[in-house]
C-alpha cells in the first residue's frame, strides 16, 4: 500500500466501515490524486462529498438522540432511587 503506516485511527477505521472501497482508494492513491481524478473525468461535485455531508447530518442527529436519551436514563433512575428512599424512610418511620 501506498500509506504504509501500520497505525491506524480510529476514524480510519469508521471510514472503512462505512464504505471498505471508499477507503481502500484513499489509502492506495490519497486524496490528492483521488480530486486530480475527479477533476479529469469533470466532475466538479463527487458523490462521496455529498454523501459525506448527508452521514454528517446523520451522526449530528444520532448524536442528539443519544444524548437525550441518556439524559432521559439519568432522569429515570433518580426518580426510581428517590422513591426507593422515600419508601425506605416511610417504612423506618
Amino acid at each position: 500500500m501506498r500509506k504504509s503506516e501500520t497505525r491506524i485511527s480510529a476514524n480510519e477505521i469508521n471510514r472503512f466501515m462505512y464504505c471498505p472501497n471508499q477507503w481502500y482508494y484513499k489509502r492506495i492513491y490519497g486524496t490528492k490524486a483521488l480530486n486530480e481524478q475527479y477533476k479529469a473525468l469533470g466532475i466538479e461535485s463527487s458523490s462521496h462529498e455529498s454523501n459525506f455531508e448527508k452521514g454528517m447530518q446523520h451522526h449530528k442527529r444520532y448524536h442528539l438522540k443519544y444524548r437525550l436519551l441518556c439524559y432521559v436514563r439519568w432522569a429515570i433512575m433518580l426518580i426510581i432511587v428517590l422513591s426507593v428512599m422515600k419508601v425506605v424512610i416511610e417504612w423506618i418511620q
